[in-house]
């Protein structure tokens, strides 16, 4: 999701101060980036990460934040709230990121918190996969606040629960 809205401007910026460097550019999951460093397989990662996420052996700077939205359809009935609660979604019909990221892992853990079966009716890692399934059903998914901006005909719904991100 990150490359969506923050990728381009960084790598405009290190082009112009290091035209000589080539990149070879790797998308995963931020759970994936950070096993990805560990292996060596990367230099550099840019991720998303909580507090309760860090990884000691790693080494994070934090370069802005963002917050996980519930983003539906700009018809469906949920998208006049003005917040909604994990308790709210319940069962609702979701799609998310796949296990490897964070997204998954931090809307899981809120769903076992409140004891929710959640409804998962998609696991991809395409986030223009979910956008795409969000404009023509009646299912949400929880997307970064940029990104529910960014479409006319998704609205992405404040979550009462805390699920503010750092990129790193």
């Amino acid at each position: 999701m990150l490359g969506i809205f923050i990728f381009a401007p960084i790598f405009n910026k290190f082009n112009k101060e290091f035209p000589e460097i080539n990149l070879n550019l790797t998308e995963l999951a931020s759970k994936a980036n950070q096993d990805a460093i560990h292996d060596n397989k990367l230099d550099i990662a840019l991720a998303v990460n909580n507090s309760t996420h860090i990884d000691p052996n790693l080494c994070y700077t934090k370069i802005g934040s963002t917050e996980l939205v519930f983003c539906v359809s700009k018809n469906n009935p949920l998208a006049k709230k003005e917040k909604i609660t994990f308790r709210e979604i319940g069962s609702y019909p979701i799609f998310l990121l796949k296990e490897d990221s964070l997204q998954y892992k931090i809307v899981i853990d809120y769903f076992k918190k409140y004891a929710i079966n959640p409804n998962i009716r998609l696991l991809t890692d395409q986030i223009f996969t979910i956008k795409e399934l969000l404009r023509f059903g009646d299912a949400g998914a929880f997307l970064f606040k940029q990104i529910a901006k960014e479409s006319d005909d998704i609205v992405g719904i404040p979550i009462e629960e805390d699920t503010k991100l750092d990129i790193v």
